[in-house]
């Protein structure tokens, strides 16, 4: 294969790995913004029960008892949404990708300075720099691999 086949080749993988780890970025902040909110709009209706006044129960018909077995079943749903979100970890996630669509973007960039016709040198530091970048940054997960490419090729 020559070399500029072969440059032509790792800018269009560049192109789409791009894409795939933007959309993984933005799939992920998505996730963990979600949850957070829910997490803070829990907690703050949680803690605003804290003064409700008695008063309020007997007009909304809910006992004692009952406040009570509904307000605990809402905090240990809290609670398990903050582990969830410890144990996911849907930012750091989502950083991981923008690190690597960072990376990607410098590359890209690079190979477009390359232009019609590269020396050899140029095309070797473009290899080796592709090489590392390519070794350096979170792998696309096999899961999510199909369908991430067929919508980069969609766009």
């Amino acid at each position: 294969m020559s070399d500029e086949k072969e440059v032509e080749r790792r800018h269009n993988v560049v192109d789409m790995m791009l894409s795939m780890h933007s959309m993984l970025r933005d799939r992920y902040a998505r996730y963990a913004a979600i949850l957070d909110l829910v997490i803070f709009g829990g907690s703050a209706v949680l803690t605003a029960t804290t003064l409700l006044d008695p008063h309020i129960l007997a007009y909304l018909h809910v006992s004692d008892n009952g406040a009570r077995i509904v307000l605990g079943i809402a905090s240990t749903l809290v609670f398990f949404l903050s582990i969830l979100s410890l144990r996911v970890d849907w930012k750091g996630e989502s950083a991981k990708h923008r690190k690597a669509g960072t990376v990607l973007s410098a590359l890209k960039a690079r190979a477009r300075l390359l232009g019609t016709s590269p020396t050899e040198a140029e095309v070797t530091d473009y290899f080796r720099l592709y090489d590392f970048a390519m070794a350096g940054i979170e792998p696309i997960a096999e899961r999510h691999f199909l369908a991430l490419k067929a919508r980069h090729r969609r766009k």
